[in-house]
């Protein structure tokens, strides 16, 4: 709810609700030459909208969902708040509106560089147990959502040179060792496969694959398909991350990446090969 209301700006959103309780009120008064907008538009445009907004606040509170998947119900309230701020003369108000956007613009590219706001503890990567005997860079930045956006080129970077070593030595041991040219990218979610199509598979000649139900995978179900498939017995690299740990049996660790920020490590990313037969959605 708070991220939905920080997502689509506070003054629009403020706009829009005053927006609805004044065109209602002043609609349901005797009808005057200077009435903004009719009922039924006012009434078209809030079916358009409440519907929407109110069906996914709904669906959050049993699972997770992202601000802006509610956006198009967004729309019509805008053209709503446009008709009551000019009706108004709601001038301060409209101009306050990007000077905010472009404020919370700034302060997002900024957090999202430096880390500002220490939204997730850094560790220092020398650390390597609790005394409790728990892993403490298990979950490094997991509740850090800037980071959704930060750290893929260097993990593509990083990726780009450990492929080399493993394609050699897959070369120099006749297949024994290391791993085949090419070898794709397992994921279990279409977040973060999308990342790491874009930014690891993409740059080093290889592609991602997905394997799990249809509800995590997504769109990846049949892009998969049409990239194969995966085959009994197929190699693959597995990155597992800080951010999302979820462990694959049958894998073997092959280098352990730290992303940093500010001269911080922010993320772990764990890159295994896995060639046991996966249970795959494509198949």
């Amino acid at each position: 709810m708070l991220g939905l209301f920080f997502y689509h700006n506070p003054i629009n959103v403020g706009l829009m609700v005053w927006s609805v309780f004044y065109l209602g009120k002043h609609l349901h008064k005797a009808r005057r030459p200077d009435t903004p907008l009719s009922g039924e538009t006012y009434r078209m445009l809030l079916l358009q909208s409440v519907p929407l907004i109110s069906g996914f606040l709904f669906i959050s509170l049993f699972r997770e969902t992202l601000p802006h998947w509610s956006a198009p119900g967004f729309y019509p309230l805008m053209l709503l708040a446009a008709a009551a701020a000019d009706h108004r003369r709601q001038c301060r108000s409209v101009a306050a509106s990007p000077a905010l956007l472009a404020l919370i613009v700034v302060l997002g590219v900024v957090q999202i560089q430096t880390g500002l706001i220490p939204l997730s503890p850094s560790l220092g990567e020398q650390t390597t147990e609790t005394t409790d005997g728990r892993d403490p860079m298990e979950d490094l930045g997991r509740n850090d959502f800037t980071l959704d956006m930060y750290g893929w080129k260097q993990l593509g970077s990083h990726f780009s040179l450990l492929v080399q070593e493993q394609e050699a030595l897959y070369l120099q041991s006749g297949g024994k060792e290391g791993m085949p040219p090419q070898s794709a990218i397992l994921s279990t979610r279409w977040f973060p496969a999308a990342h790491l199509d874009y930014y690891v598979a993409r740059p080093n000649r290889t592609v991602v694959k997905t394997t799990g139900p249809v509800e995590r995978t997504h769109k990846y179900e049949q892009i998969t398909k049409e990239r194969g498939g995966i085959a009994p017995g197929e190699m693959l690299y597995y990155i597992e991350s800080s951010r999302f740990p979820e462990k694959m049996p049958q894998t073997a660790p092959l280098d352990t990446f730290f992303v940093h920020r500010s001269k911080r490590p922010v993320i772990r990313y764990i890159i295994h090969r896995i060639t046991a037969d996966i249970p795959s959605s494509t198949e």
